[in-house]
């Protein structure tokens, strides 16, 4: 793993924070009402300062959905390496995905709003690809129990 500078630290602090500002905004006031000029002013920092981490509020919205994705994979991996027969393991998955709508509904509802063609065509394909990762590496948690079931047969 590389070592960041402290400028590149600083760069991902306020990128998260940008982040959760944004999540709250959205949370609140829905897709409508989170804006680039809220996410600045409820941060302090220039409507510019901004654009230099999101060109736009689609990929803002994008970024949360890859967020979304990475805890969503993360409880997925845990209730996968259980100790256990395949089938408990498969079912900690289900229930796991149970408890994120119930603990994240915010995170939830950003996956369904970035769906939406006319925000998904606003985004660049970099940050697509990097959520499409996050799906096929969740289906790979899921899919990797299912081989595992399949081979103790």
């Amino acid at each position: 793993m590389a070592v960041l500078t402290r400028k590149q630290r600083e760069i991902r602090r306020r990128e998260g924070e940008l982040l959760d500002v944004a999540r709250n905004l959205l949370a609140d006031r829905g897709y409508l009402g989170m804006n680039m000029d809220r996410i600045a002013e409820q941060m302090e920092y220039s409507k510019g300062t901004i654009y230099q981490h999101f060109s736009c509020k689609e990929e803002v919205l994008l970024a949360l959905a890859i967020q979304t994705g990475e805890k969503r994979t993360s409880m997925f991996r845990r209730a996968a390496n259980l100790v256990g027969p395949t089938r408990d393991r498969i079912t900690a998955i289900g229930t796991a995905a149970e408890l994120f709508v119930r603990l994240y509904p915010d995170h939830f509802r950003v996956e369904q709003t970035i769906r939406s063609a006319s925000l998904w065509e606003k985004t660049s394909p970099e940050r697509q690809g990097v959520l499409r990762m996050c799906e096929t590496n969740c289906m790979s948690v899921v899919a990797g129990v299912i081989h595992d079931a399949v081979a103790s047969k």
